[in-house]
């Protein structure tokens, strides 16, 4: 469901041509919250704050990418790095995000911007680096995606500020690094825009 619906008439704005259009640049399997018209901004990422959205996923499902939009100042010396959480009861829409499942490795911004960028879920350990290795979903439920950034310089696709308590979404803060925690700590959910971030399923 996209976080904002147009209640107008759809066919005289163009807005449905505009939605199919914008959706078929979205990869075959992209599980993200909202959809692409949802983040018409850029705007840079706090450093040390971990950004979780929350998703709803089917069991069976296999993810081996997350993908993130670089719109601007991406180099060698800044870094993001992306995870995936379970929650306590995954039939819980209203739940929180607890476990790590599975993360990529930190992973530099250098290189071509104002695209869309591919990283590999891997079996890294906490704050580490590992080797590709897809994540087979078991549970039907809602998972929640992690994005963190380790400056405030290189700017991302993001969303208009939504208000507090709002959205399902959760930020951390006083993370070093892009170091993603093996179990999400204190959780807050303040005003904020909120940074384009999708889990990408093996191609079929």
């Amino acid at each position: 469901m996209p976080l904002v619906q147009v209640i107008q008439s759809r066919k005289s704005l163009g807005i449905q041509d505009l939605e199919n259009i914008v959706n078929s640049q979205i990869p075959v399997g992209a599980h993200m919250l909202g959809s692409l018209l949802d983040y018409p901004a850029a705007a840079s990422s706090p450093s040390g704050e971990v950004q979780y959205l929350q998703i709803k996923v089917t069991a069976g499902v296999i993810l081996d990418d997350m993908q993130y939009f670089l719109e601007t100042g991406g180099s060698a010396s800044r870094n993001v790095r992306m995870g995936l959480y379970e929650q306590a009861d995954p039939t819980d829409r209203l739940g929180i995000p607890t476990n790590r499942v599975a993360q990529t490795n930190q992973t530099n911004t250098t290189g071509a911007v104002d695209q869309f960028k591919d990283l590999p879920l891997t079996d890294a350990v906490t704050g580490g680096a590992g080797s590709p290795v897809a994540l087979e979903i078991t549970v039907d439920g809602f998972y929640w995606i992690a994005f963190v950034a380790d400056n405030p310089t290189a700017k991302y696709a993001v969303s208009p500020p939504y208000r507090s308590d709002y959205l399902p979404v959760r930020r951390e803060t006083g993370i070093v690094a892009t170091t993603l925690p093996a179990v999400a700590g204190v959780l807050t959910n303040p005003v904020s825009s909120l940074v384009y971030v999708a889990a990408i399923e093996v191609p079929v």
